[in-house]
């Protein structure tokens, strides 16, 4: 039974790399193209090669989340901070919101299974995401807590248009992601919009 989980966080590791080397790269190169394309574009055709540069770096970091979720290696607390970190800085550069980040966990190489750690970071995005652009508040704040029991991530932002963020799919699709891992989301618009995910480790 080792060797066949040794065996299958090989392949996962080996899935990874194999996909940042050879589709990662073909998709930075297809962005980098669009963005040199786009520079001499004739005036009525510069619209469409924008969406297509758009394009190509959104699908290159939806690739990276892939090769992330799928890397063995990735499987501990201190990789699901650090992804969640990055994430934020490139958010933060140009936002009139201010991110707070605080982490309360035990021990950041903890194992973490990858489904609940994919999913934890995906329901984060959806969240932040949906704060950055519906509220009308100045400050998120995200708190990820590990203990020997369960995890609980809780983002809180402090806008008062609460009822825009809880309309369309985003909370159906967290609420959906957190079933997945057999966790519980829920929401609270009491004082400003808070969402809260709690998961059994």
């Amino acid at each position: 039974r080792i060797n066949q989980i040794l065996k299958y966080q090989t392949l996962r590791t080996k899935i990874s790399s194999d996909l940042h080397d050879d589709v990662g790269t073909l998709l930075s190169s297809l962005a980098m193209q669009s963005d040199v394309l786009s520079i001499d574009a004739p005036p009525e055709k510069l619209d469409r090669f924008e969406k297509f540069s758009s394009q190509s770096r959104e699908a290159m970091d939806r690739m990276r989340d892939t090769v992330w979720a799928i890397d063995s290696r990735k499987d501990n607390m201190i990789s699901l901070i650090d992804r969640m970190n990055d994430y934020i800085s490139d958010l933060s550069e140009n936002n009139r919101i201010k991110i707070i980040f605080i982490q309360d966990v035990g021990l950041l190489s903890s194992t973490i299974a990858p489904n609940i750690r994919q999913n934890i970071y995906l329901i984060f995005k959806e969240a932040l995401n949906n704060a950055l652009k519906y509220s009308n508040g100045n400050n998120v704040e995200i708190k990820l807590k590990q203990t020997n029991q369960k995890f609980q991530l809780t983002i809180f932002d402090n806008g008062t248009n609460t009822e825009i963020k809880k309309s369309g799919t985003g909370i159906s699709n967290m609420k959906m992601r957190a079933k997945r891992i057999g966790g519980e989301l829920t929401i609270d618009t009491n004082n400003g919009f808070t969402i809260l995910l709690n998961v059994n480790n």
